[in-house]
């Protein structure tokens, strides 16, 4: 019996660029959302994501991360569509801009 539509074969894992897949699989364990100001709490956490609509082109968030040894490190002048990886235990956001918000993704 033949399926009508596409009938070419999908690829698995190969349909998709590596990109694709990357964002897959990123959200699969879920994220938090951080408004202007707070902090995610200790947990284990593997990407940040500043999102958010910007008045003009100003770099606008400082995000704060505490790592699992308790070193931390602060970045200043984090622009909106930014994505940054590692392994963190708190991840912190400070922002004089209401529209921001930070996608803590779980990992």
């Amino acid at each position: 019996m033949a399926i009508a539509g596409n009938t070419r074969k999908h690829k698995g894992k190969h349909e998709y660029s590596n990109d694709e897949s990357s964002n897959i699989s990123l959200g699969q364990l879920g994220f938090k959302v951080l408004a202007t100001t707070g902090d995610t709490g200790n947990g284990f956490w593997s990407a940040v994501k500043l999102i958010g609509s910007v008045v003009s082109n100003a770099k606008i968030a400082t995000v704060t991360f505490t790592f699992h040894d308790d070193t931390t490190l602060a970045l200043t002048n984090v622009a909106t569509g930014e994505m940054l990886y590692g392994p963190f235990k708190k991840v912190a956001i400070n922002s004089p801009d209401t529209n921001v918000q930070c996608l803590v993704y779980y990992g």
